[in-house]
């Protein structure tokens, strides 16, 4: 796979010739109750033209603390775009986040609870892809039909992946499930950042653990180089149930082309909502972590939780979706 370019943003603007095309999707799957919050929007009045913003956000907690964990995350970023703090959207998605920390933490401490989330976010300005991560969310970029993976998993298994060296044994799978970083029950919660330049047709999908751990990464670039891209959100969470995912699914993803061509690909339908009964959920602290924990790592283990898949609301002037249980 050819290599991706990572850099900062620079001062001057591509031509506004460009359009982008937001879509999400999500669904309780595997739970009775849906923890994870998508969010796509689009917001036209930036320097150098239109902005577009994707996330997904997977909560924990339980008994309906996750998905008020994973509602702050989203609605913190759906707000610092509206408002714009600043022209650099790298900025804004940092300040968003550690807003977001700062509720959930209050939220905690108020109310005697352990509730956080994960995630991951996207922005995509008139010249690059600005990409936040914590936790285990996954951001990917599908160009030229060929699928990149843009983050790493803020989980044990894959720091000790990154340890195992050949004819090692691989570590348990169950060191998926516990998290190093996440955005509310660390005192601190910086996400990765990362910035590369796009190029026309690129599409940018984030999905949660309930996707990626159940949908082959072939069969992710396969939906979103065939579908329009809200009917390839909708297929994805689809896929991820008829593969038995045990847990939420959601997914968003982002498009750039050209304006006309993006026109087009936005109008898709999206099917009724899915319900599936699933497992209770699940906080604590693995045993199996242990010895991550001994090395000097702080670590959150969770089997997430559940709900329903409902349309939602639109935030002020922006075009956008928001998923969220009533």
């Amino acid at each position: 796979r050819r290599a991706l370019r990572r850099e900062r943003s620079t001062a001057g603007a591509r031509p506004p010739s460009y359009g982008l095309v937001v879509g999400c999707s999500s669904a309780a799957a595997g739970r009775p109750r849906n923890e994870d919050r998508c969010l796509s929007s689009l917001y036209a009045q930036w320097p150098g033209g239109e902005v577009g913003l994707v996330a997904v956000a997977d909560g924990m907690g339980g008994m309906g603390e996750g998905d008020r964990a994973s509602t702050v995350a989203v609605e913190a970023l759906a707000g610092a775009f509206d408002k714009r703090p600043s022209d650099d959207c790298s900025q804004v998605l940092t300040s968003a986040l550690d807003d977001a920390r700062r509720q959930i933490q209050a939220l905690n401490e108020a109310d005697g609870h352990y509730m956080g989330t994960t995630c991951t976010a996207v922005a995509v300005d008139a010249q690059s892809i600005h990409v936040a991560h914590i936790g285990d969310c996954r951001a990917y970029l599908l160009r030229n039909g060929a699928l990149h993976r843009l983050t790493a998993d803020h989980s044990a298994y894959e720091a000790e992946m990154r340890q195992v060296s050949e004819g090692d044994e691989p570590p348990s799978p169950d060191l998926r499930s516990v998290l190093l970083r996440a955005i509310g029950p660390f005192d601190s919660a910086e996400p990765d950042m990362s910035v590369l330049r796009w190029e026309p047709g690129d599409t940018v999908v984030v999905c949660s653990d309930g996707v990626w751990q159940s949908v082959a990464e072939d069969a992710i670039a396969a939906e979103f180089g065939s579908a329009p891209l809200q009917g390839a959100c909708d297929q994805l969470v689809q896929a991820a149930m008829a593969a038995g995912t045990d847990d939420n699914a959601s997914v968003a993803a982002i498009q750039v082309g050209p304006r006309s061509t993006a026109a087009r690909a936005g109008s898709t339908r999206r099917p009724p909502p899915v319900r599936r009964p699933a497992q209770p959920w699940k906080l604590g602290l693995s045993a199996s972590a242990l010895v991550v924990a001994l090395v000097g790592g702080v670590i959150v283990h969770n089997t997430r939780a559940p709900g329903a898949w409902y349309p939602g609301q639109r935030y002020s002037s922006t075009s956008s979706r928001f998923f969220s249980s009533r």
